[in-house]
């Protein structure tokens, strides 16, 4: 399974087909931004956030999967990377340039 990272048009678009006008279920793409990590991309990088008490913003986001702290959080992700092993600062990167110039973010798997 892969990661997206989403912004609030995909908020928008999953309402919609969940009963409104549209029904097919596929992702409006304006509001996916695109692949951010596999499955154990994302896997590995919760794990490392969740072992240090220096990523409030990201834990947050992390935990939730939706947030609008965005500066925060890549911060965050700017500065785990900088120590990460090399996977793990990979997977920061990309979700951090993704999210930049976003102002509410959300991870999905690119169907709900």
């Amino acid at each position: 399974m892969s990661w997206n990272l989403a912004n609030e048009k995909w908020i928008e678009f999953t309402a919609r087909g969940a009963g409104g006008d549209d029904e097919s279920g596929v992702g409006d793409e304006s509001g996916l931004l695109g692949q951010f990590a596999s499955g154990r991309g994302l896997s590995d990088l919760v794990k490392l956030v969740k072992a240090s008490s220096g990523y409030p913003a990201l834990s947050d986001f992390l935990l939730h999967g939706v947030t609008d702290h965005v500066a925060e959080v890549r911060e965050e992700l700017g500065r785990l990377a900088e120590h990460a092993p090399a996977d793990v600062a990979s997977t920061a990167k990309a979700l951090s340039e993704l999210a930049e110039g976003q102002e509410l973010i959300i991870i999905t798997n690119g169907v709900s």
